[in-house]
């Protein structure tokens, strides 16, 4: 096994990884979507959002969906995939959002009583 880079300066890991990690980045819902927004990065930049984990509490959702949106004017679906088993999955989808515009990703309702969690794992700002 070859270590290509190891930070050696936390503060500076930190600032260039955490700096898009917010405790807004996980929710859950029962018996409803669940939506994260992710607000608009600033003046010429993009969001990117790398990695998204979700789970359903039951074997067999119903109508089970994962999907992100660019928020343009009218929104853009930039990724969707369809979640017909139950419990926990991630999936690496690296997706940019436009210049300046927030980035919506949900996970569908899964049926009445289902209890859906959505986290962004891994998301940034260039």
């Amino acid at each position: 096994m070859t270590i290509q880079h190891v930070e050696e300066n936390m503060a500076d890991a930190v600032s260039e990884w955490g700096s898009g990690v917010d405790r807004n980045d996980t929710a859950s819902a029962t018996n409803d979507d669940v939506v994260i927004t992710i607000p608009a990065p600033g003046l010429g930049m993009h969001n990117i959002v790398d990695t998204v984990a979700w789970s359903y509490d039951v074997i067999k959702p119903t109508n089970g969906y994962l999907s992100i949106e660019d928020d343009t004017v009218p929104p853009t679906e930039v990724f969707r995939i369809e979640i017909s088993i139950g419990g926990q999955g991630w999936r690496y989808v690296k997706k940019r959002g436009s210049t300046n515009t927030p980035m919506t990703i949900t996970l569908g309702d899964g049926g009445q009583g289902v209890v859906g969690r959505l986290n962004i794992v891994a998301r940034r700002r260039e």
